[in-house]
């Protein structure tokens, strides 16, 4: 496959993956994709949303998720990050750990050329409400977010690396 080929494919596979799984912070959480923007304060989603991106996030993980620092492991010298390094990778997965993060997965892994390349995390969500308060920190600061993301009391964060 040549370069080229190989630029479009992961550029339409990282559109896709993005396409199908909505529920993302980035999306989600940001006050204009919420309709508040007037307000500068998301809108907090429904429990029946939440619950949509807790089962996707489940079907992410079941189909060949992987423990992130596992993944990461530099062993592993064909793994690498979509816009991401897997050094980078791994400073976001202690972040999160440290924050009180029950568990974070390398999920949605697609081959380009020799690599596998990772262009999402899930991270379970602790049930400790200071600890989802840190974890929610964390993924604010990862997305590049201007406001405290809301605690919808969701069992994981999806987030796409890009």
């Amino acid at each position: 496959m040549t370069p080229r080929y190989a630029i479009l494919l992961s550029s339409a596979l990282c559109i896709a993956t993005l396409l199908w799984f909505p529920g993302c912070n980035k999306s989600s959480n940001s006050p204009a994709s919420s309709g508040n923007s007037s307000t500068n304060t998301p809108a907090a989603q429904s429990p029946i949303q939440s619950q949509d991106d807790d089962d996707k996030a489940q079907s992410l993980i079941a189909n060949k998720g992987v423990e992130a620092r596992e993944w990461l492991n530099p062993s592993h010298a064909n793994h690498a990050g979509f816009k991401m390094s897997p050094a980078t990778m791994l400073d976001w997965t202690n972040k999160f750990y440290a924050a009180g993060a029950d568990k974070v997965y390398c999920v949605d892994m697609q081959t380009i050329g020799n690599s596998e390349v990772c262009a999402m995390f899930v991270i379970q969500m602790p049930n400790d409400p200071a600890a989802r308060k840190a974890v929610l920190k964390v993924s604010d600061d990862l997305n590049e977010e201007d406001h405290p993301s809301p605690d919808n009391n969701e069992k994981y964060l999806i987030e796409a690396l890009d």
